[in-house]
């Protein structure tokens, strides 16, 4: 994927630019228990992409490879799917294998559905380090920070025993939650 308009500032013309690929879905609901997913692999030459989600599954309920002859991207993938309506591309309803990691084929796609049951952040990207490197990733948001379960812990406060450490490090862990500060004892 490339950069929107939307870009960051600190993006200028000719200059290699990281924007965020940020998916925001709700946390599941009654009305929206799962998202879908297309992901295409518009290159007829190369190897499939093995495509991973952190933090649970998916069902794989669709999946295909089309011939050289025909140049697969978001366009065809979106007319075909919506040749008869809505749903148009073959999909598995019927106990779908279940996933984190699927190999998406050259001139190809295939169709997840993640279910929105696991509030958190989650990585989703190609296991080839390089496309990583190159933006093949993204942030699966499930729900907003405060649907987010971090235990019966209270922020800041001191441990009433620390554990030992295992290995003589340190006994809490530090990181941004809701780009705030945090710590928790561990």
């Amino acid at each position: 994927t490339k950069c929107t308009t939307k870009n960051p500032a600190t993006c200028t013309a000719n200059k290699y630019c990281n924007c965020q690929h940020v998916v925001k879905e709700p946390w599941a609901s009654v009305n929206v228990p799962w998202v879908e997913i297309v992901l295409v692999n518009n290159n007829d030459d190369a190897a499939s992409h093995p495509i991973h989600q952190h933090g649970g599954w998916y069902w794989v309920v669709g999946e295909d490879k089309y011939d050289k002859n025909i140049t697969v991207n978001r366009k065809f993938i979106r007319d075909k799917d919506n040749k008869c309506g809505q749903y148009c591309l073959p999909r598995n309803f019927v106990n779908p294998p279940a996933k984190d990691t699927i190999q998406v084929p050259p001139n190809g796609y295939v169709i997840l559905r993640t279910p929105l049951d696991n509030a958190g952040t989650w990585i989703f990207h190609c296991h080839i380090n390089y496309h990583v490197t190159i933006g093949m990733a993204m942030v699966l948001q499930i729900g907003e920070p405060q649907d987010w379960r971090t235990g019966p812990l209270q922020r800041n406060v001191e441990c009433e025993t620390p554990p030992p450490p295992p290995r003589g490090g340190p006994t809490t862990i530090y990181w941004f939650y809701g780009m705030e500060n945090a710590e928790r004892c561990v």
